[in-house]
Formats: structure tokens, C-alpha cells, sequence
């Protein structure tokens, strides 16, 4: 009976792994099939000891490593539920590049779809950064979603966080789009909120690093006693991930030190606090 339990558990492992790791899904899918011919199905097949499942390829690379405390399944083993989940994804050298955790998580085996429920957590190792949300939806080939109470971590601190209602993030973790942007602050000194924000990231691997966000939508941005409001802003960082200049276009305003400007555009260097505005500029007392 132990034995039986056991496979149904890597059964479910399986599913959710496939999803995870793109490139290795019909070797996945082989080891789910093959697992399959083995056992006896049922309604429910509850485990709850903890359950540890590898994928190593051909070349004897590690593709993931899962844990889960308990699995439960339905007959044709399509729709799997896994609580207290822990995954990690690794690189081409066996080095893990994601850790993925999560108090249950569910898979269904037809559409690939993965829903994990949380708060979960994805930790992007190689970034120094992590995504926290209520609910993930993960699909092979797509782009995954946050949705509810996003927190993007910038540093491993958490000093540079970015909230928001909900994020895309592409398979290769390269660009996130956040909507509904909620005040989060992306240096010390720096503040920001809008409707949409774009993060992108150059370099690879563990050369990735933030270089650029861009805010649409209404751009909102505080720095010690100088407020800027503007359709657009864009905020080039730095080889840290620090804010060095903040680009407003779209009908800018700025207010620093009692004085209103607006122009075409306004240029805001984040770290000597000077304004250069251009463009048919005003300015006046307020």
C-alpha cells in the first residue's frame, strides 16, 4: 500500500513539474505515463509523508526538484492537488536558478495549467529577487500571472519593493508587467506609483540585472521635496539596480521647493536632485 501511495504522490509531482520546466515536458510526460501503467487508480489517493521527485536529463543535468507533503488526485489522475510544495529549477551547470513555494498547489494534466495558491512565492535566485502573491497561474509556454497582493522584492533585502494587483512575467523572467501600482519604493529615496509598470532586465543568468522601469498610465514619483506627475516615466538604473534618471513625457508637472514647472519634458537626476525641463517649459510660485 505504501509502495502504491508513493507513485500516485511522484504522479502528481510529475504533473506540476511538467509545467515548470518547458523543454523537458514530453520527458516528463513519458515518466507520468509510464508511472501510470503501474498503478492501480482511484478516487482519492491521499499521501502524507513527504515525497521528493527528480528529473535528471540525458546528459545528466538536473532539470527540477520537487517536494510535496501530501498529493491528492482524481481517477484519471487529470486534476492533482499538492500541499506544501517546494520546487526548485536549475540551470544548465546543476545550479538551482528558481525556488518555488507554495501551501498547495493545482494541476491539471490536459491543459498543462498550474494554479498555485498562497501566498506563494517565487524566488528568481539568480536575479536577487523574488515575487510573492495570493494566487499564481503557470502554464507551459506562457507567462505566468500574480494576482492579488503582489510584492516584487528588487534586492534581497526587500528594500526595493514594488507592489501592485497583479504581474506578468515572461518564461525567460527577462520583463514583468505590473498593473494597478500601488506606492512602492524602488531606492531609498525614490517613490513610485501608476497604472502600469514595465521592469526590464539586461543581461543573463546571473548577470541579470533591473535596467530600466517604466511607468504608463499616470506616473507618480516622489524624492525627498520634489513631486512628479506625469502620462509617462521612465527610470533608467544603474549596473546595482539603482535609479540614476527619471525621464517624465505626457504632459509632465514637477513641484520642487515651492516652484511648479511644466514643459514637453522633464529630466530628474535621482541622485543630485536637479530638474531640467524642456519643451514649451512654465514655471510659477505655488
Amino acid at each position: 500500500m505504501e509502495n502504491k501511495f508513493q507513485k500516485y504522490g511522484l504522479i502528481s509531482l510529475a504533473v506540476v513539474a511538467i509545467l515548470f520546466i518547458g523543454n523537458s515536458y514530453l520527458q516528463s510526460a513519458k515518466l507520468v505515463s509510464d508511472f501510470e501503467k503501474n498503478v492501480e487508480k482511484s478516487t482519492f489517493v491521499p499521501k502524507a509523508n513527504t515525497i521528493e521527485f527528480s528529473e535528471i536529463d540525458k546528459d545528466s543535468h538536473r532539470g527540477w526538484k520537487i517536494k510535496s507533503k501530501r498529493s491528492v488526485g482524481n481517477a484519471d489522475l487529470d486534476q492533482v492537488v499538492s500541499y506544501d510544495i517546494q520546487a526548485f529549477i536549475f540551470d544548465d551547470e546543476d545550479n538551482p536558478k528558481m525556488e518555488i513555494t507554495s501551501p498547495k498547489a493545482t494541476s491539471n494534466r490536459k491543459t498543462g495549467l498550474t494554479i498555485l495558491e498562497g501566498p506563494a512565492e517565487i524566488v528568481m535566485l539568480e536575479k536577487n529577487s523574488k515575487i510573492i502573491s495570493d494566487k499564481f497561474t503557470m502554464q507551459k509556454g506562457s507567462p505566468f500571472e500574480a494576482l492579488g497582493n503582489v510584492q516584487i522584492h528588487l534586492s534581497e533585502d526587500g528594500a526595493k519593493k514594488v507592489l501592485a494587483n497583479k504581474a506578468i512575467v515572461s518564461q525567460a523572467m527577462d520583463n514583468v508587467t505590473l498593473y494597478q501600482v500601488a506606492e512602492s519604493r524602488v531606492s531609498d529615496s525614490l517613490l513610485i506609483k501608476g497604472g502600469q509598470m514595465n521592469i526590464e532586465y539586461s543581461g543573463k543568468g546571473k548577470e541579470a540585472k533591473p535596467q530600466k522601469i517604466i511607468l504608463f498610465n499616470g506616473a507618480w514619483v516622489k524624492s525627498g521635496d520634489t513631486v512628479c506627475q506625469s502620462a509617462r516615466m521612465d527610470v533608467f538604473l544603474d549596473g546595482n539596480g539603482d535609479p540614476t534618471l527619471a525621464v517624465f513625457t505626457g504632459s509632465p508637472v514637477a513641484t520642487q521647493k515651492g516652484t511648479q514647472i511644466r514643459a514637453s519634458r522633464i529630466e530628474y537626476g535621482v541622485k543630485n536632485g536637479k530638474i531640467k525641463a524642456s519643451g514649451n517649459v512654465r514655471t510659477k510660485l505655488i
